[in-house]
């Protein structure tokens, strides 16, 4: 009897211990440490790009991206990174210098060079959300356009991973 005590007080808190591995959300990184860590451990990144005030970008953060299956997918087999795709802010991407050509004082209506390299346009149009899938080596592998449900994203991140 009290080897079976000892057994499931050794037992339990490992149980519960791995069980607290599995994350309630993705785990963000700057885009310059998503690129040491890709070269590093070669291993892809994901960049998902949204824009403010776009109805089909909140969407797919409350929806797809809150998803526990799509969460673990993310981060147990990218660097994931989240970027705002009319950002002003300069960018380093593969030795490379991105920016905004838009004033600042014109607004923020108009895309960011990064988003533009990365994302591919599907019959002319760019969409929003986009999802990036890059290689270590910094090659686009897959350009995801706009709001995909957590069924549809799960495929296309498992067939790219």
């Amino acid at each position: 009897m009290i080897r079976l005590f000892s057994l499931l007080f050794l037992l339990v808190p490992s149980i519960s211990f791995s069980q607290g591995q599995t994350k309630d959300y993705i785990d963000w990184l700057s885009l310059e440490k998503a690129q040491k860590y890709s070269k590093k451990y070669d291993k892809n990144m994901l960049i998902f790009f949204y824009r403010s005030n776009c109805e089909f970008c909140e969407k797919m953060k409350l929806e797809t991206l809150t998803d526990k299956n799509v969460i673990n997918l993310i981060n147990n087999n990218f660097f994931p990174v989240m970027l705002d795709g009319r950002t002003k802010d300069t960018l380093i991407f593969n030795d490379r210098v991105f920016g905004n050509q838009q004033p600042i004082s014109h607004g923020s209506t108009f895309r960011h060079d990064l988003f533009f390299d990365l994302v591919k346009a599907v019959n002319g149009q760019y969409y929003w959300p986009s999802t990036v899938i890059i290689s270590s080596s910094y090659e686009t592998l897959i350009s995801i356009p706009g709001f995909q449900p957590k069924r549809n994203y799960t495929k296309l991140l498992k067939d790219n991973k």
